[in-house]
């Protein structure tokens, strides 16, 4: 199952960067036969190629675990009844009340401080929001940690496949092409051409360092979690409380202007870059001496 996720990703790579240009010029052409769609006219081509092999990688993901052989959703970590439910409530909770914490953390300290402009649209996004959260987490959770660190496991071991899948996972999450010239009329190969810009880190090392450790951290305690829990459901609900409150934060919250935060380093990128390392190492921790203790009162009993 893992050489199927490592060619899912791969040929999600390859073909939205093909699909992106076509996709491209579809929707710059409406913008401009469309008053409604006028935004359309000056759009990115790097968001698009993202989009694109996002797109590519989820319509494959059912197609390739059929293939892998994969006809229960046990095999990817999505048993447990009614208790996997309860698992992806109480993951929820923990997801959402760790960001609230980091945010009101930095808000007291002074990094953050209330949006100019709030508005009641911040409420009617919530459900929305949420809905959003619980598709990618459970997207990202059945490809890396139900396909990817299942597939391992039995192969190289728990623990390597752990360290393997949560670097992966977090370069994956870092890939946003960032070409040194804008593409402004996209040909049919300007996506291929962009994935060596894949990994060029503009930012810095101050902003990507910590956002990779933070990712690489996270895998690990998901990947825990799953050995722990035995199925990905809570996993899935700490993913997507965390994603929620992301979406939610920059709509109460800006950069304080004393705080110096450049381009990039709002108060969602803060968090998941910076304070989010400390709350993923903790996590790690916890998880680890949960399952030394339950190894050592099954020994104990034994």
């Amino acid at each position: 199952m893992a050489c199927a996720v490592a060619w899912l990703l791969t040929t999600g790579v390859v073909a939205g960067g093909l699909l992106a240009p076509w996709v491209h010029g579809a929707l710059v052409r409406a913008g401009r036969q469309f008053p409604g769609l006028a935004e359309l006219r000056d759009l990115e081509f790097e968001r698009v190629i993202s989009r694109c092999v996002l797109a590519v990688v989820v319509l494959g993901l059912i197609p390739m675990l059929r293939m892998s052989g994969v006809r229960r959703r046990e095999a990817v970590g999505l048993g447990g009844g009614g208790s996997g439910y309860r698992d992806l409530a109480s993951g929820g909770g923990a997801g959402a009340l760790a960001v609230l914490l980091l945010t009101a953390t930095g808000w007291l300290a002074g990094v953050y401080e209330p949006a100019e402009s709030i508005s009641l649209s911040w409420a009617s996004s919530l459900l929305p929001g949420l809905v959003a959260a619980l598709a990618i987490a459970t997207f990202e959770e059945v490809l890396f940690r139900g396909a990817l660190f299942g597939g391992l496991r039995p192969v190289i071991g728990g623990g390597a496949a752990a360290v393997v899948c949560s670097a992966v996972f977090a370069l994956v999450h870092i890939a946003t092409p960032e070409p040194t010239v804008g593409i402004a009329h996209a040909h049919w190969s300007a996506g291929l051409e962009l994935l060596p810009d894949m990994f060029r880190m503009v930012h810095g090392g101050a902003f990507y360092l910590p956002y990779v450790g933070s990712l690489f951290l996270m895998g690990v305690a998901l990947c825990a979690m799953y050995v722990w829990r035995g199925s990905i459901w809570m996993g899935i609900g700490l993913h997507a409380g965390m994603i929620w409150m992301w979406l939610w934060v920059p709509r109460v919250l800006a950069p304080a202007q004393q705080s110096g935060l450049g381009d990039g380093s709002g108060p969602s990128g803060l968090v998941k870059s910076h304070s989010v390392f400390l709350c993923m190492l903790g996590l790690a921790v916890a998880l680890a001496l949960l399952a030394a203790n339950q190894r050592g009162g099954k020994s104990c009993s034994a």
